[in-house]
């Protein structure tokens, strides 16, 4: 244990402020207390998620068709499919 350890655990807090560099002895709010964070407008959310989207969207079209074929993987997948469903039946 490190010497933070001792300290933490007189103070009834957990290591997580300790490891991010809190003074042991600086306050913590309680969870009511705690100050909310601001709100980001509703654009800045939007955004993010078409962004996210489009991100996603252009790796399945742009990119993974340069080195995979979608139809190979698919035949690939029924053929293990097929396997495993012939093992599972009962003889």
């Amino acid at each position: 244990m490190g010497n933070g350890d001792a300290a933490c655990r007189a103070a009834g807090r957990g290591y997580g402020r300790f490891l991010r560099g809190g003074a042991p002895n600086e306050s913590v709010p309680d969870a009511g207390e705690s100050a909310a964070p601001q709100k980001k407008s509703p654009v800045y959310r939007i955004g993010g998620v078409v962004l996210g989207v489009a991100l996603v969207v252009g790796i399945f079209v742009g990119v993974i068709p340069q080195f995979a074929s979608y139809k190979d993987a698919w035949t690939a997948i029924a053929k293990v499919t097929a396997l495993a469903s012939r093992r599972a039946a009962p003889n």
